[in-house]
């Protein structure tokens, strides 16, 4: 079986040097460049559903970097703060096309889609798929409906990129790691 490219129609990014966020960092803030991101996260989460429930796990999980030792989550390297800035909006134009489906997607999606912009733009990053320990105050209350068991996150260094929980409250299962050079 023939697995799918690491970088299977991954847009490229629209970032430009006419409107950076700050002098280093190639963030376009333009009100055109920020539609066109969000219109690029919305079909990333589109792709990432479709893989999610039609593709076996076998001929994707390659697009979100290498398989890694689940006690390398959070590790605390340290990235610039360019890095985090590019991260952070990627991120924030993901949680945007969310809102934007009629039934919110989930947060395998959500994470796939940032891996995958982050590994595009070069960022060593990590996506962590994690089940909820017994016992952890993730579970909703007696009124709420109950969480998930498993929530999946992408991380930049320490930082969590989106996806964001109380790590301790979950061990993690698998971690996709992206280095710079993969992707």
């Amino acid at each position: 079986m023939k697995l799918l490219p690491t970088n299977w129609w991954v847009p490229a990014l629209p970032v430009g040097a006419d409107e950076p966020v700050c002098g280093e960092c190639s963030v376009n803030t333009g009100n055109m460049a920020l539609r066109w991101q969000t219109i690029c996260a919305v079909v990333l989460i589109l792709k990432a559903q479709c893989l999610i429930r039609f593709v076996p796990m076998a001929r994707w999980r390659g697009s979100l970097g290498k398989l890694a030792e689940p006690s390398t989550s959070g590790t605390g390297d340290q990235t610039s703060l360019c890095d985090q800035r590019l991260a952070s909006a990627w991120s924030r134009r993901v949680m945007r096309a969310s809102c934007r489906f009629p039934i919110e997607p989930k947060c395998l999606p959500q994470a796939m889609a940032v891996q995958w912009l982050l590994a595009k733009a070069q960022l060593p990053s990590r996506l962590v798929i994690a089940m909820e320990r017994q016992g952890s105050t993730a579970t909703a209350g007696i009124d709420q409906a109950p969480s998930d068991a498993f929530h999946a996150w992408v991380e930049l260094g320490d930082r969590m990129v989106i996806g964001l929980c109380e790590r301790q409250n979950y061990r993690p299962v698998l971690v996709f790691s992206q280095d710079d050079g993969d992707g």
